[in-house]
């Protein structure tokens, strides 16, 4: 499979945004016994955010005698085209993932199936964006005097890099005791997640520019690699189980508990901030199910 997507944003200039993605999938063993699976998905994305246009009234101020500018407006309600955009040329945010799954399916008996599925996924970004203010001395000069000035602001630009792999094993049993039937599932849950960040700063700073016909040139260097440097990495272990009882054909319980074990660590080069916890999760319902296209359920 493969898509394509290109776009722009009605009556904003400067603002497009451009996708595309393949994915694909091979199966072996299909209707056997065991079957493997195996799929891969990529995505890239390269778009202009867009922050809109300054709002008028952030703090209270008027226009001139008798006019009072509403606190929270668009600067759009005032005159100010719509198509303006206040970034900067150079504003972007790149996206692109890779994703790699796995699934594995094996009849141990007639009665008991295993299953193991794994998940591997890059992701990698830059982000550069930038958001226009129209404080009251900006609103008073448009009213007034004319050449009103925005300041521009926002995020630091930054880098970021990141992984995540996860493997779920469990086993599936469909059996009887008696005149009951039941469907006990118990399994393991393994997941590991890195993400690192790079700020980034501008030389010179970002200038403003004119209200009415703002200017989008890049009149500054990103010097990279010189702002915060932030690195995250979460571990987390789980074990679950529930079994499923039918009392009717129609109506049956469930009850189960998963147990996890969760840490996770932020160093930002200067403190590092660890956090351990445990938790422990029942679950218990009530299910009934009067045909084969309704299904009525009270959980705790």
């Amino acid at each position: 499979n493969g898509m394509y997507h290109d776009q722009e944003a009605a009556d904003r200039d400067v603002v497009e945004s451009e996708r595309w993605g393949v994915a694909g999938s091979i199966g072996f063993g299909i209707g056997t016994g065991t079957e493997f699976t195996m799929s891969y998905f990529h995505q890239e994305d390269d778009r202009v955010p867009d922050y809109g246009v300054p709002v008028f009234g952030q703090t209270p101020n008027t226009g001139g005698p008798g006019f009072l500018i509403e606190k929270g407006k668009p600067s759009t309600e005032y005159g100010i085209d719509r198509d303006n955009f206040y970034g900067f040329d150079s504003d972007t945010d790149e996206t692109e993932v890779d994703m790699f799954t796995a699934r594995l399916e094996h009849e141990v008996t007639d009665w008991l199936t295993f299953y193991n599925d794994t998940r591997v996924t890059t992701y990698d970004r830059y982000f550069q964006a930038t958001q226009a203010t129209c404080n009251a001395a900006c609103v008073a000069a448009y009213f007034g005097v004319g050449g009103a000035t925005v300041s521009r602001g926002g995020p630091s630009p930054y880098d970021q890099e990141g992984w995540a792999a996860q493997n779920v094993s469990t086993l599936v049993g469909n059996f009887n005791t008696g005149p009951f039937r039941h469907q006990l599932v118990v399994g393991a849950d393994l997941f590991k997640q890195n993400n690192e960040r790079q700020s980034h700063s501008y030389s010179p700073g970002r200038p403003g520019t004119g209200l009415e016909n703002p200017s989008n040139a890049s009149p500054f260097d990103v010097l990279k690699g010189t702002g915060a440097d932030r690195e995250t990495d979460a571990l987390n272990l789980g074990f679950f189980a529930s079994d499923r009882l039918w009392l009717t054909d129609e109506i049956s319980v469930l009850g189960g508990v998963r147990f996890d074990s969760y840490e996770a660590k932020v160093d930002d080069g200067l403190t590092t901030v660890e956090n351990k916890s445990d938790l422990t999760s029942p679950k218990a319902s009530l299910i009934w199910e009067p045909t084969n296209t309704q299904t009525y359920y009270v959980s705790w």
